[in-house]
């Protein structure tokens, strides 16, 4: 079963909130909060499965990959913000459980099945490759060069939110949890190097989720409750949004003035943001 319904991405233009989403696995949408207007901007075959979503702000396009079910593989594309020029910029892999993008520095990186991390240039000309166990969720600091995944150890139950290196080098482990207790649905990082995770508590019997980040002065809890889920985290203008399944909602980052930034009726869930 396929979790990605919906991948949404914020980007900001002349002070507007624009989000860019796969909707229900099968469209890429576009929703102007200024204008207060959605449409959909590409259209998937029903052959295959829109999953995951990155937008280039840098050069002005989307990235997203098609999963064919009948082929078990997965192809990227691009286009333009409008949906105009679509390309294939790498085809036939396994399938991909996080994509991201840094225009700046020319990187496209992307999580095939699990335990194996690709970096290409944005072009898909395949640059080097990692073998890992269990990662997932992939963010990228244009800033310093490094990349955050989150990393789960099979042997100890426990998942890390880890820093690396531009190569995937291990530089430390930021944020460990027990799967015992929670589980890490999704993370961000703002402008300042902060990191960002969405937690299930007790997501076994009786599924509850929480917002923390993780700053200088130590780990804090922004959103202490949330009866629906809180992924999808996106932080743009010192504003963190997530999706709570039915809504794409907003707060200040540090979990203040919580309001809701766009609801989509065909319902959203299960969304990696990048």
């Amino acid at each position: 079963m396929k979790i990605y319904s919906l991948i949404l991405i914020l980007c900001t233009f002349c002070f507007t909130q624009q989000a860019f989403y796969i909707e229900n696995d099968s469209a890429i949408g576009h929703f102007h909060n200024s204008k207060n207007a959605q449409n959909i901007l590409i259209s998937g075959d029903q052959n295959s499965q829109l999953e995951t979503l990155a937008v280039d702000h840098t050069n002005q396009k989307i990235y997203w990959n098609s999963y064919s079910e009948a082929k078990n593989t997965s192809t990227i594309y691009k286009a333009n913000l409008d949906g105009s020029q679509i390309e294939t910029v790498f085809s036939d892999v396994s399938s991909i459980r996080d994509l991201c993008v840094d225009g700046k520095n020319d990187r496209l990186i992307w999580v095939m099945s699990y335990d194996q991390v690709f970096f290409a240039d944005l072009d898909g000309n395949l640059q080097q490759i990692v073998d890992v166990d269990f990662v997932d969720d992939i963010v990228i600091n244009s800033k310093t060069l490094e990349i955050y995944w989150r990393y789960h150890d099979g042997k100890t139950s426990t998942t890390h939110i880890q820093r690396r290196d531009w190569h995937g080098r291990l530089i430390e482990n930021i944020h460990s949890e027990s799967d015992l207790n929670n589980h890490i649905v999704d993370i961000a990082i703002d402008n300042n190097g902060n990191i960002y995770w969405s937690e299930d508590i007790d997501f076994d019997t009786n599924p509850t989720y929480r917002l923390k980040r993780k700053t200088a002065k130590g780990v804090e809890t922004v959103v202490k409750k949330s009866s629906r889920v809180l992924s999808s985290l996106s932080i743009r203008d010192n504003k963190i949004y997530w999706s709570n399944g039915k809504a794409i909602k907003k707060a200040n980052l540090d979990g203040s003035q919580i309001e809701y930034f766009h609801i989509n009726n065909n319902g959203i869930s299960s969304i990696n943001i990048r």
